[in-house]
Formats: C-alpha cells, sequence, structure tokens
C-alpha cells in the first residue's frame, strides 16, 4: 500500500514539465497573496497532521510513507511561501519558477524514499 503513496508522489514529481513550460512560455505573474495565504493554510494543516503521525513515524510502512509524504508537503508549502514572498519583492516570476525546481527535487526524493520502503 505504502508504494501507491510513493508513485502517487512520483506523478506529482511530474510537475516538472509545468515549470519547465512556465519558464519557456509568458506567462501572468503568480498572485503572491494568494499564494502565501494558500500555503500557509496547507502548512498549518500539514504540522498538524505530522504532529500526529509524529509516534508512530517509524512504524509499518504506511505509515512511515504518509510521515514521508506529508513533510515533504510542508516542506513545500515553506518554499511556495518563500516563493510568494520573492515574488512580491522582484516583481518577476523567476522566484515561483525556481522554487518549483526545487520542490521538484523535494518530492522525487520523498517518492524515491517512500518506494525504497
Amino acid at each position: 500500500m505504502a508504494h501507491i503513496s510513493g508513485y502517487i508522489q512520483l506523478g506529482l514529481a511530474a510537475g516538472l514539465a509545468e515549470v519547465l513550460r512556465r519558464s519557456v512560455r509568458a506567462e501572468a505573474m503568480p498572485e503572491p497573496w494568494t499564494m502565501a495565504v494558500v500555503s500557509l493554510f496547507a502548512l498549518i494543516g500539514n504540522l498538524t497532521c505530522l504532529y500526529l503521525l509524529r509516534k508512530s513515524k517509524d512504524g509499518e510502512a504506511h505509515m512511515q510513507a504518509s510521515w514521508i509524504f506529508t513533510s515533504t508537503d510542508a516542506k513545500v508549502n515553506v518554499g511556495v511561501i518563500s516563493a510568494a514572498g520573492l515574488v512580491a519583492i522582484t516583481g518577476t516570476h523567476w522566484p515561483d519558477l525556481i522554487v518549483g525546481t526545487v520542490v521538484f527535487g523535494l518530492v522525487l526524493r520523498g517518492a524515491l524514499r517512500i518506494l525504497r520502503l
């Protein structure tokens, strides 16, 4: 069952194609306030889940996969909040694209960790 989570996360890592597409095509500027607010709420939810999962993170494979998945999501949330701030400061879409590339790496790493369970 944990492998399904790994494959789902691997599918999410395929989002690098979206980052590449957005860097090549002229796209509208991302809305930094929307990015920050949505990611902040998601971060709160992910941190709450991590708190609930903390005692079983070293248990069965599906619990370890849940921990990896959720901790990766929390890191991504922090990245998106940072990108939102940098987009607001710089007035360009580049921070969003750079963080998108870093997110790809984080998600791919999480997927591979889950698939190794």
